[in-house]
This record gives structure tokens, C-alpha cells and sequence, in this order.
């Protein structure tokens, strides 16, 4: 789903006013790059690699906190203002950022966009692209290039630490493949599109009315038609498990939550941003363990 624009433009004329102010402050050589996402799941990807010597902001953080209705504030602007680099995660997902960097970045700022380095596009294409785990290492990749580049005398530290992050992901990856093995098609239905990247890989057969998951995705309410088509896939029987966003509640969606529950259909949680106290591949793991034992492995 994509945040809607809040920055107003009596905002942003205010914070920009106030940039200069705290950009003047940094002098003498980069010891810490600042660092900050859109979202805390390249966030968490960028502390991973970048450890000690990063210090990383995530403007969407809160995994109990519908992200579409962050609203940014001057600090929101300051911390763009004094970040080295930028990350996005791109196809209308955070345009937020991209107006936020426009009015109050600067030109020695790198900016990072996680679709672009994926090769994702298109306006049909899906944003929530941390799920892509097979693409989660280019953009892994352009961070650890990114910080060499900023602290070169830490060269060795960044690919080693991009090295432990590499295979934790590659044993996500492996149990993807054991998941595609057990699912063996199964078919499944999502509220929205969020995991959309895993599960394909896994091989499930989806079969969400997708007029359905688009209208959740946009904030609308579905249609009628939509409504009954995702009703009678779980009165019938037809899914195996119903993998919910845990985040964006609607009298909708919270309806075929509990539609599901009183048919025993399996209800997998799925977030768009990441709990606190957890690696990116651990949590995605977290994620494949319970699609797993609602298929019964």
C-alpha cells in the first residue's frame, strides 16, 4: 500500500528553514555514517551490515502502528538533513522520502532505493519488496559498497559483517525451498499483498480474489463481489491458510479474520514493518516456521 503524502507544504517551508541550521554543525572526518530508511526493515538490513560504526534512523518503525499513517515532523527532517545516506524502498511505497530528501537534502547525500537496485518496477508491481529474499542481497550489497566507499578503513569489518548476514539469509533460503517442497501448491489466500514475494517463491497457488487485496491495499473498501468471492473461499473449504496483515485492520479484513477462524482455516500474521530485539533473516524465518505448521510440517 502506498503512504499517503502528509508532508503539507507549510511543513516543509518551516523545516526547511531550520536545515541549515543543523547541517552547519558537522565538520572533520566521517567516524559514524548516518544513516536513514523510510522503513525499518532496510533499516535493520543496513545495522546488520554496517554494525558499530553506523548509526541508522527508521521513520517507520512501529510494528503495531499502521504505516500508512505516518505524518513526518520537523525531526523527521532534521534527521534527513544530517543523514550520508538515504534509503528508500521505491515505487510509491514511502513518496514521502522522496519530498522530504528534495526540500531538505543535499547533493554529498547517497540515496539508496531498494526497487531500483532490485530491478522492480512498474506501477502494478508489488512494494513490499523485503519479502523478495532472492533480491535481498543486491540491495545488501549496494549497502556495504555504500559504507566502504564512506569509511574505507572499515572495508573488512563491513563484508565480513555483510558475510554473516549473506548466510543467514541463504539458510532462509533453504527452508523457503524445504516450504515450496511441503506446500506442494497448496493453495492460499492473502488480505494483502505483503509477503506476496515468499510465497511465491514457496509455491503456493493464491487464489485471493485480487480486487480484494487491492482495495485493502489502497484503503478502500472492497467490493461486494470481491467480499463473497474471499468469503466462499473460506466457507468452501478451498485455502489452506489465510495470511493476514497484522497491521492494516479494517472491518473487512478483521471480518475474514474471523470468517477464517471459525472455519479452522490457518491465520499466518504478516507485518510490513519489523518487531524490535530481531534479525531481518531470523524474522522472515519466524514467518516460513509458521506457514510451515499450518501446513502441517
Amino acid at each position: 500500500m502506498n503512504f499517503p503524502t502528509r508532508c503539507l507544504t507549510a511543513l516543509i517551508s518551516i523545516i526547511s528553514l531550520a536545515i541549515p541550521l543543523a547541517a552547519c554543525g558537522s565538520s572533520g572526518p566521517l567516524t559514524t555514517i548516518n544513516v536513514v530508511s523510510s522503513v525499518n526493515t532496510w533499516g535493520e538490513i543496513a545495522a546488520e551490515i554496517g554494525g558499530t560504526a553506523v548509526h541508522v534512523t527508521s521513520l517507520i518503525s512501529d510494528p503495531n502502528v499502521d504505516p500508512h499513517l505516518f505524518q513526518s515532523s520537523v525531526s523527521t527532517a532534521l534527521s534527513i538533513a544530517q543523514a550520508n545516506v538515504i534509503i528508500e524502498n521505491g515505487l510509491g511505497y514511502d513518496s514521502f522520502m522522496s519530498r522530504l530528501v528534495a526540500a531538505n537534502g543535499s547533493s554529498t547525500q547517497t540515496v539508496l532505493i531498494a526497487s531500483h537496485l532490485m530491478g522492480i518496477s512498474g506501477s502494478a508491481a508489488n512494494p513490499h519488496l523485503w519479502y523478495d529474499l532472492e533480491k535481498i542481497g543486491t540491495v545488501a550489497s549496494a549497502f556495504t559498497s555504500t559504507f566502504i566507499h564512506l569509511l574505507p578503513g572499515k572495508a573488512a569489518y563491513f563484508a565480513a559483517n555483510e558475510r554473516a548476514f549473506m548466510a543467514a539469509l541463504n539458510t532462509d533460503l533453504v527452508s523457503i525451498r524445504s516450504l515450496g517442497a511441503a506446500a506442494n501448491h497448496a493453495p492460499i489466500a492473502y488480505t494483502e499483498r505483503v509477503a506476496g514475494y515468499l510465497l511465491a517463491e514457496a509455491g503456493f497457488t493464491d487464489l485471493t480474489p485480487q480486487g480484494f487485496a487491492l482495495a485493502i491495499e489502497n484503503g478502500v473498501a472492497p467490493s461486494i463481489q470481491d467480499t463473497t468471492a474471499m468469503e466462499s473461499l473460506i466457507t468452501s473449504h478451498r485455502i489452506r491458510a489465510l495470511i493476514y496483515n497484522s497491521q492494516t485492520i479494517s472491518p473487512a479484513t478483521a471480518s475474514i479474520r474471523s470468517l477464517a477462524t471459525a472455519h479452522h482455516i490457518p491465520v499466518i500474521p504478516v507485518s510490513e514493518t519489523m518487531p524490535a530485539n530481531i534479525t531481518f533473516p531470523a524474522w522472515q524465518l519466524k514467518t516460513i516456521a509458521e506457514l510451515h505448521a499450518a501446513l502441517g510440517g
